[in-house]
């Protein structure tokens, strides 16, 4: 392939991909009306993956199969319960991160102090997103701060906000004003 083909070298470390996001129109987190949620869900996976079609895709997790439902180029919808309320660890969500630059999580509720399974979960969930420095684009029942306001996990939880709070900034996002 080498020999008939030329090698460009691009040294740009900027990703063109992300000017999409300004399509979303800089809002990566979405509290409304449940409606409103599905809408926003749906135009931002339109947007980011230029109208492509939608395909579930299997991934083989340490030897589990594990099925993305909504995927289109690296972009996939999931919904909090597929992520966070399944038996899934951080190996999951370090494959899945691999695997998409953008992960679209709808339907965040509100957790009660019972759902601790759920809330650490969720704190992994995002760790692994923010550490990979992928994009993470959100609905939910409730603002970042009223996600888990008491439990077992509520100190850890802190921290998960403020990550979800810096990963909708710009300059986490790399996104130049152009």
């Amino acid at each position: 392939m080498q020999e008939q083909m030329s090698i460009l070298k691009m040294n740009s470390t900027y990703d063109y991909r992300k000017n999409k996001l300004k399509s979303v129109e800089t809002v990566y987190y979405m509290y409304k009306e449940e409606m409103d949620s599905q809408r926003f869900v749906l135009d931002s996976f339109i947007k980011l993956t230029d109208s492509a079609k939608a395909v579930n895709m299997l991934l083989n997790i340490d030897g589990r199969e594990f099925i993305c439902p909504v995927t289109a180029q690296d972009c996939a919808v999931f919904t909090f319960d597929q992520l966070c309320r399944a038996p899934l660890a951080s190996n999951d969500y370090i494959a899945i991160c691999q695997e998409f630059n953008v992960i679209i999580l709808a339907e965040i509720p509100v957790l009660t102090p019972e759902e601790h399974n759920e809330a650490k979960r969720f704190i992994n969930l995002i760790d692994t997103i923010y550490e990979l420095r992928k994009i993470l684009i959100c609905s939910a029942k409730t603002d970042i701060d009223s996600i888990y306001k008491s439990g077992k996990w509520h100190f850890e939880f802190a921290r998960t906000a403020s990550r979800l709070h810096e990963m909708q900034s710009q300059e986490y996002l790399g996104i130049r004003n152009q």
